[in-house]
């Protein structure tokens, strides 16, 4: 068959919704059935107003397109070739449409009062969000795949404050006013007022020191007890070294070694060939 006699055809089945065919077609385009699709036309009572375009294409067209971008996201440039028109057409028609319906559903009192949210809505969301009237569900779903609670300070407690790229030690004086502000008293002892996104908790609460690093643990043969011999434990130079029972390493039966002298007692994980894994000193200081 020759690109003649093939174009003949398809130009009989335009994209209109006349020709879409079930309703599962239509929900998949407008999210609506092909009736409830009619029935929305019709309650807007938009066709006289989508008229004053003096556009090619039929209001009820017009409509269709909206819809379509509404529930798709695809570009115009799609869009464009479906409605055969061009990508910039879909833009006038689409900014058309909605200023059209703006104008319409701007009179319908869709929106509860003030008054209403503050009675219906959380304590705690309107303590941090006064000014918050409406939530769209989709976009607080997308926020909340990565969003996390951030935690709640106290009177006297010691945590870490943000200061430049650096974290230092601080003490909480009192929490602020504003909902997500506290009042922190930082290493020069002046008081300063800090965001939550700017504090975070430590494990330092007791003037306890932070945990040495690798190299202060000691030699690592000297402190592994997989390679013994008479209750001691070699160096690099084969000298063993003796163990008594007020050595400042322990290692449990799950294969951590345990530093006493240290504040936290963090572990340190020893491998099956009797290599130290040490925490980074980094997040010494840093509740995981």
């Amino acid at each position: 068959m020759s690109l003649k006699n093939c174009k003949i055809p398809l130009g009989k089945k335009t994209f209109i919704p006349e020709n879409i065919s079930n309703d599962t077609k239509m929900k998949a385009l407008t999210v609506f059935t092909i009736e409830r699709f009619s029935c929305i036309y019709s309650f807007f009572n938009v066709e006289e107003d989508l008229q004053t375009g003096n556009f090619c294409k039929r209001p009820f067209d017009l409509f269709f397109l909206f819809l379509i971008k509404l529930r798709t996201g695809i570009s115009n440039e799609f869009l464009s070739v479906l409605f055969e028109i061009s990508d910039s057409i879909v833009s006038r028609y689409f900014t058309f449409v909605t200023t059209v319906l703006y104008e319409k559903l701007k009179l319908l009192h869709i929106f509860p009062s003030k008054s209403k949210v503050v009675e219906s809505v959380p304590r705690q969301f309107y303590s941090e969000n006064r000014d918050c009237r409406v939530i769209v569900a989709r976009t607080k779903l997308y926020y909340d795949k990565q969003a996390h609670v951030r935690p709640e300070f106290i009177s006297e407690e010691k945590v870490m404050v943000r200061v430049g790229t650096q974290w230092e030690p601080a003490v909480i004086v009192k929490r602020h006013s504003t909902p997500r502000s506290y009042l922190v008293k930082n290493k020069n002892g002046k008081i300063v007022r800090r965001n939550k996104c700017h504090i975070r908790k430590t494990n330092i609460q007791k003037n306890k020191e932070l945990n040495p690093d690798y190299h202060d643990l000691g030699d690592e043969r000297s402190i592994c007890g997989n390679n013994t011999q008479d209750n001691g434990l070699y160096h690099s130079n084969n000298n063993a070294v003796n163990l008594n029972h007020n050595t400042s390493h322990t290692t449990s039966q799950n294969g951590y070694l345990h530093n006493n002298n240290s504040a936290s007692s963090n572990p340190v994980y020893i491998t099956c060939r009797s290599r130290n894994v040490n925490r980074p000193s980094r997040y010494d200081d840093y509740l995981l």
